[in-house]
């Protein structure tokens, strides 16, 4: 269940993380779901791997959805909706992957009932992948 918020209640500096392992078939899912992009960067391990990469490149867009599960699920929860997101992605990452996203409250305006996400992506500590999110809250509790 999403946790219920109030803008009031969030804090600055406040974290909240979710962690995922990429699956083979959360691939083939996202792919088929973002309109089917088979670039073999995606799709064609041999071609991954001449150029330089481990393994084919999990989608890069699949961050949104783990950042939607921590904006709607935890921080800040039900009553909000994200407005703008972005990510700088540093390292590639593969099937079979754990992420961890997590989200630092880095401001909020009351004015607006805006809040401000710092977003950091990390495999088993590594950084490889960091953003933003702004979320409008959605009326008072």
């Amino acid at each position: 269940m999403p946790v219920e918020r109030s803008f009031d209640s969030i804090v600055v500096g406040e974290e909240s993380s979710v962690e995922r392992m990429i699956r083979a078939e959360d691939i083939e899912v996202f792919r088929g779901l973002s309109g089917g992009d088979r670039s073999p960067i995606h799709t064609d391990v041999a071609y991954a791997q001449a150029h330089g990469f481990k393994d084919r490149l999990a989608y890069g867009a699949m961050l949104g959805a783990l950042l939607s599960e921590l904006i709607g699920m935890q921080l800040p929860g039900r009553n909000s909706m994200c407005v703008t997101q972005s990510f700088e992605f540093k390292k590639p990452f593969y099937a079979g992957d754990t992420l961890k996203l997590t989200g630092i409250v880095s401001s909020k305006s009351a004015a607006t009932q805006l809040v401000e996400l710092s977003i950091t992506v990390t495999r088993g500590g590594e950084a490889i992948a960091a953003g933003s999110a702004r979320v409008r809250m959605l009326g008072s509790l």
